[in-house]
C-alpha cells in the first residue's frame, strides 16, 4: 500500500480574534510562526475558505448572525440564567462582534473568565 502525498501542512486558527492579518498579536503563536507572513498559517477566512472553497467563511458567519438571532433569548435564559441585556453598548453575539470583525475593529475583551470573547470597540 502506498501512503497518500501530503500537499500542504498549515497552522490553523479557526477564528481572527484581532480582525486582520496584520494586527494579528497573540504572543503564543507568534513564537513559532510570523503570523502576518508566514504562507503556512492559515487564520480566519483563510482557513474557512481552504477548506470549504471561496465563501466559506461567510457562509458560516451568515448562518451564526441567523441562529444567534433566532435562539439569544433562549441561551441567555437557559444557559445563563439571565435575561439578554437591553443597555445601550453592551456586548451581543453575534451581531456586534461580527460586525466589528468586518469593520477590521475587534478586539479582545479585557481578562477574566471570556477573556477571549470579541467585542467591538
Amino acid at each position: 500500500m502506498k501512503p497518500r502525498q501530503v500537499k500542504g501542512a498549515y497552522y490553523a486558527l479557526p477564528y481572527n480574534p484581532y480582525g486582520s492579518r496584520e494586527r494579528y498579536d497573540w504572543w503564543a503563536a507568534q513564537r513559532w510562526f510570523n503570523m502576518r507572513e508566514d504562507r503556512c498559517v492559515l487564520i480566519g477566512h483563510e482557513l474557512w475558505d481552504k477548506l470549504g472553497g471561496k465563501g466559506t467563511y461567510q457562509s458560516i458567519i451568515e448562518v451564526a448572525e441567523s441562529v444567534g438571532k433566532r435562539y439569544k433569548r433562549r441561551i441567555y435564559e437557559e444557559y445563563l440564567g439571565r435575561p439578554p441585556s437591553s443597555r445601550p453598548g453592551s456586548p451581543r453575539w453575534p451581531s456586534t462582534a461580527v460586525a466589528a470583525h468586518r469593520r477590521g475593529e475587534a478586539r479582545r475583551s479585557p481578562g477574566g473568565v471570556g477573556g477571549d470573547i470579541v467585542q467591538s470597540k
